[in-house]
């Protein structure tokens, strides 16, 4: 349990990260829409199985059964990685190859 609820927060903390620092605004409300959905499915998920919250159908992403969430959220953080991958400072990456292109 705890390591997927860290497995999650590590992701939402990338996404966070990627709007953080990109540069674009239209990528960071893409990232932040993105981390809003998984954040509040992930935390209506948990209070849902401590009790805290009604049941309802929301399935936990990447992990409950449910084929359409799947891909919703593969999408989604496609969508994120993909803001995040434009961004060099987000991946953490050395801008090496401008440097090395700027160059020749």
């Amino acid at each position: 349990g705890a390591t997927v609820l860290t497995l999650f927060g590590l992701l939402a903390w990338r996404i966070w990260r990627a709007a953080w620092l990109t540069r674009d605004p239209f990528g960071a409300l893409c990232c932040a829409g993105v981390l809003a959905m998984l954040v509040f499915q992930v935390t209506e998920n948990v209070g849902m199985t401590m009790g805290i919250t009604p049941i309802t159908g929301i399935p936990l992403p990447f992990l409950s059964y449910g084929g359409s969430s799947m891909v919703a959220s593969f999408a989604a953080v496609g969508l994120a990685a993909n803001v995040a991958r434009t961004c060099p400072r987000a991946t953490g990456a050395a801008p090496l190859l401008t440097a090395r292109l700027a160059t020749t």
